[in-house]
């Protein structure tokens, strides 16, 4: 009797993850692009150096919790700041730092499914979850050691929150609705933008929905945020007041940063259109809205590869989740030949692409290697602008002599404190913001002889030794 030959446990095993894979993705939408985006994420965190922002985050955080919620000179609110000082207690590598970030952003994929859902349709979901997933917008702050990808997860939280407590009136949704939108103010001041367009959009929906109690509670709910959060009012005026005088911030964007400025700015205008059109009934108001959407999605993407205009990149990546959502509808409801979603995700992922090619970083890591690699026992490391010292700390752990130089410090007998040294090495990083007419470096050029210089992206490097000519 001739047996039939068994089936190899080797194909058996080749198939089995194939179908289960299949079955999975199939019956959970959300896995793929959740997968994904964290992969990008959680992936070469310390590709680039870390960089000003990021290294005054992590010295902050290193500081006792009352000095903190005091913020500690800084003028943003005090939460992140809280949160990565636990965070750090485990590890402060520039991977361990930013992985707070990454983990943030990877999480406001999963919310960012769930809000597409309810504003939209089934499929509007996971549209919405891989756009999002491969935005270069949202990826960039998700790898970065400061706030905007923690806000951005609660922003999309509040509003997820505030439409299913709206809809179904349940207590839990109100109390997540209270509370993200607390943590979202308290994690920087861009939530106030999307809360002000969640208290102006979503208004129709709560008098049209609700009952009277709903109303009060809604109304009630508002003053106690108001109040809890007007503490940080007064610091809030600093910082604006900070920005609005800081011209060269704004002048140093140039043409190519400005045209980013508009067209990021118009973000947060169509995101809450969206909101409005949703439940408008005019089909023309409908179309013109969603052809606005995309226009606004494709080049809010790519104008993330501009360098220059970070701040007004970060303070609206609050707006990417809802952006990632307006999108996804906008494609769904215009007829053809519209836009198809691969050709707004294929752009996403070359933008993603051209993202990690060519927008940099201040190179601190690699200064700061140079340094180390040719300094002698008697050396000094002179910073300017003062500020910049906060990266290099981060790098040099303490181990050679070091200070903030600026044009005052040129008044106070700087070359006798220079004295017991026998070379000097001058950082200029962003130096043309407090010192335009290069006060430092022609002082140091006319009294000591410059033995070697070298130029990174933003920051210059020149040797001198101090020997008076």
């Amino acid at each position: 009797m001739e047996c039939s030959r068994p089936q190899s446990s080797s194909a058996w095993w080749q198939r089995l993850p194939q179908h289960a894979l299949v079955r999975l993705l199939e019956s959970n939408p959300a896995i793929g692009p959740i997968l994904v985006g964290a992969a990008i994420r959680l992936f070469w965190l310390d590709r680039l150096s870390i960089w000003l922002d990021e290294a005054f985050s992590i010295w902050l955080a290193r500081q006792p919790i009352a000095e903190i919620l005091t913020h500690g000179g800084d003028i943003h609110p005090p939460l992140y700041y809280v949160l990565l000082h636990y965070w750090l207690a485990i590890g402060d590598s520039e991977l361990w730092a930013r992985m707070l970030s990454a983990i943030l952003g990877s999480l406001t994929i999963i919310a960012t499914y769930h809000l597409g859902r309810l504003l939209g349709s089934a499929s509007t979901g996971p549209g919405a979850a891989w756009l999002l997933a491969v935005s270069p917008w949202h990826v960039w702050y998700s790898q970065e050691a400061r706030m905007y990808a923690a806000v951005c997860l609660a922003g999309s939280l509040s509003v997820l929150a505030c439409v299913h407590w709206l809809r179904r009136g349940r207590l839990y949704s109100m109390a997540a609705y209270f509370l993200s939108t607390l943590a979202g103010l308290y994690l920087d001041y861009t939530m106030l933008l999307l809360w002000s367009a969640q208290l102006f959009l979503l208004l129709p929906l709560v008098f049209r929905r609700s009952t009277p109690t709903r109303i009060f509670t809604w109304a009630l709910m508002q003053i106690v945020i108001f109040v809890v959060f007007s503490p940080q009012l007064a610091v809030l005026e600093v910082q604006l007041s900070h920005y609005l005088s800081s011209e060269p911030r704004f002048m140093a964007i140039g043409r190519l940063g400005t045209a980013a400025i508009a067209v990021l700015g118009a973000t947060s205008l169509v995101c809450c259109l969206l909101l409005f059109a949703l439940r408008m009934k005019q089909e023309a108001m409908r179309r013109i809205v969603a052809v606005a959407t995309l226009v606004v999605l494709t080049f809010s993407v790519v104008a993330m590869d501009i360098p220059g205009a970070m701040t007004v990149k970060r303070s609206l990546v609050i707006f990417a989740p809802l952006l990632s959502v307006a999108g996804v509808w906008s494609i769904q409801y215009l007829p053809r030949p519209a836009i198809s979603f691969k050709t707004v995700l294929a752009i996403s992922v070359l933008a993603l692409l051209a993202m990690i090619a060519v927008l940099p970083k201040e190179p601190w890591r690699q200064v700061v290697a140079d340094i180390h690699a040719s300094a002698g026992p008697n050396d000094i490391v002179l910073i300017e602008a003062n500020y910049m010292t906060y990266p290099f700390d981060f790098y040099d752990r303490g181990t050679m002599v070091r200070a903030g130089v600026s044009p005052p410090d040129l008044e106070n007998q700087l070359d006798r404190r220079l004295q017991q040294y026998e070379r000097a090495w001058l950082v200029l990083a962003s130096s043309k913001l407090v010192d335009p007419g290069d006060t430092v470096a022609q002082w140091f050029a006319a009294r000591y002889g410059l033995r070697s210089s070298r130029d990174y992206y933003h920051i210059d490097l020149r040797l001198f030794d101090l020997e008076m000519r």
